[in-house]
């Protein structure tokens, strides 16, 4: 995909973790199969870090997604920056190599880097070039929707510049109002009361499954913190139902299933492999 710069392994070899260096040295920049993550040249964006993230200064860009988010080392840690979105907040509190088995886990790309609409986005304009990304042609933060039909092909580092200059930079997860955090599409039962951030995010996965496998319906949402895990289920007609604990584990019901009678397997530690489920919508898309 591209040699790395002889000046930013030399600059930065000995900073980042060790199979990163190697990376760099003996392989260049790289994607993951299906071109959702990759591994970039830092030198394709560092002339723009202090635009694009002014809250840390001297952070190097190491990965960055087909949406044009950044996983960036800072110090000791590694920062994520959605800049979709508007916000960032730590990847990981220590700088190692396994984040590459993580960036890669497709239960983390959904969750933690909100992969959703990229299987659409490549089946209609292609995958992204190493120094390209999909960006909104009205950005989220003007009022654009998260729809296939307003996304295009975009240049990386312009991409980014624009999205800064036209709606700030990313701020801390933590300061960013409650209506500005990516979150659920369903309506949360009443009587639960609001999601937590962890939540918002398994609530976006439940319903990224069920979405795979039906479909335009809309969902309820409830909060289990008995069980560390929310509760997700369509509303409609042969709508299914989903629960998805704190460590992103899956249980799928049917219609056919009660509330209380998921809850109680769930209890018996029964779960669904989320292989079964992405076999199962990929099944169901072959069919005429």
């Amino acid at each position: 995909m591209g040699t790395i710069s002889t000046e930013v392994v030399e600059q930065y070899g000995k900073i980042v973790p060790v199979s990163m260096e190697e990376a760099w040295k003996n392989e260049g920049a790289l994607v993951t199969q299906d071109g959702f993550v990759r591994l970039i040249d830092p030198g394709l964006l560092l002339p723009v870090m202090e635009v694009i993230l002014p809250s840390h200064p001297g952070a190097i860009p190491v990965f960055t997604t087909a949406w044009g988010d950044l996983v960036v080392q800072y110090d000791d840690t590694y920062v994520l920056a959605l800049y979709r979105y508007g916000f960032y907040t730590e990847y990981s509190g220590i700088v190692t190599d396994l984040i590459f088995d993580d960036l890669e886990d497709h239960q983390s790309q959904l969750t933690r880097l909100q992969r959703q609409c990229y299987d659409d986005a490549v089946a209609t304009l292609g995958e992204p070039a190493i120094d390209e990304c999909f960006g909104f042609k009205l950005p989220l933060a003007m009022g654009g929707s998260e729809v296939v039909g307003n996304v295009v092909r975009r240049k990386l580092k312009e991409h980014l510049v624009f999205l800064v200059q036209s709606s700030g930079a990313p701020r801390d997860l933590d300061e960013v109002d409650p209506p500005e955090v990516p979150g659920p599409r369903g309506r949360v039962a009443s009587g639960t009361g609001a999601l937590t951030d962890e939540e918002k995010l398994l609530a976006v996965l439940g319903e990224q499954y069920l979405d795979m496998l039906q479909s335009g319906l809309e969902f309820g949402i409830e909060r289990l913190p008995g069980e560390r895990a929310v509760y997700v289920w369509q509303l409609g007609f042969g709508g299914a139902q989903m629960i998805v604990g704190h460590d992103e584990s899956l249980l799928f019901g049917t219609s056919a299933l009660g509330r209380d009678q998921m809850i109680e397997t769930w209890r018996t530690g029964k779960r669904t492999p989320a292989t079964d489920l992405a076999l199962a919508a990929a099944q169901r898309r072959q069919q005429p």
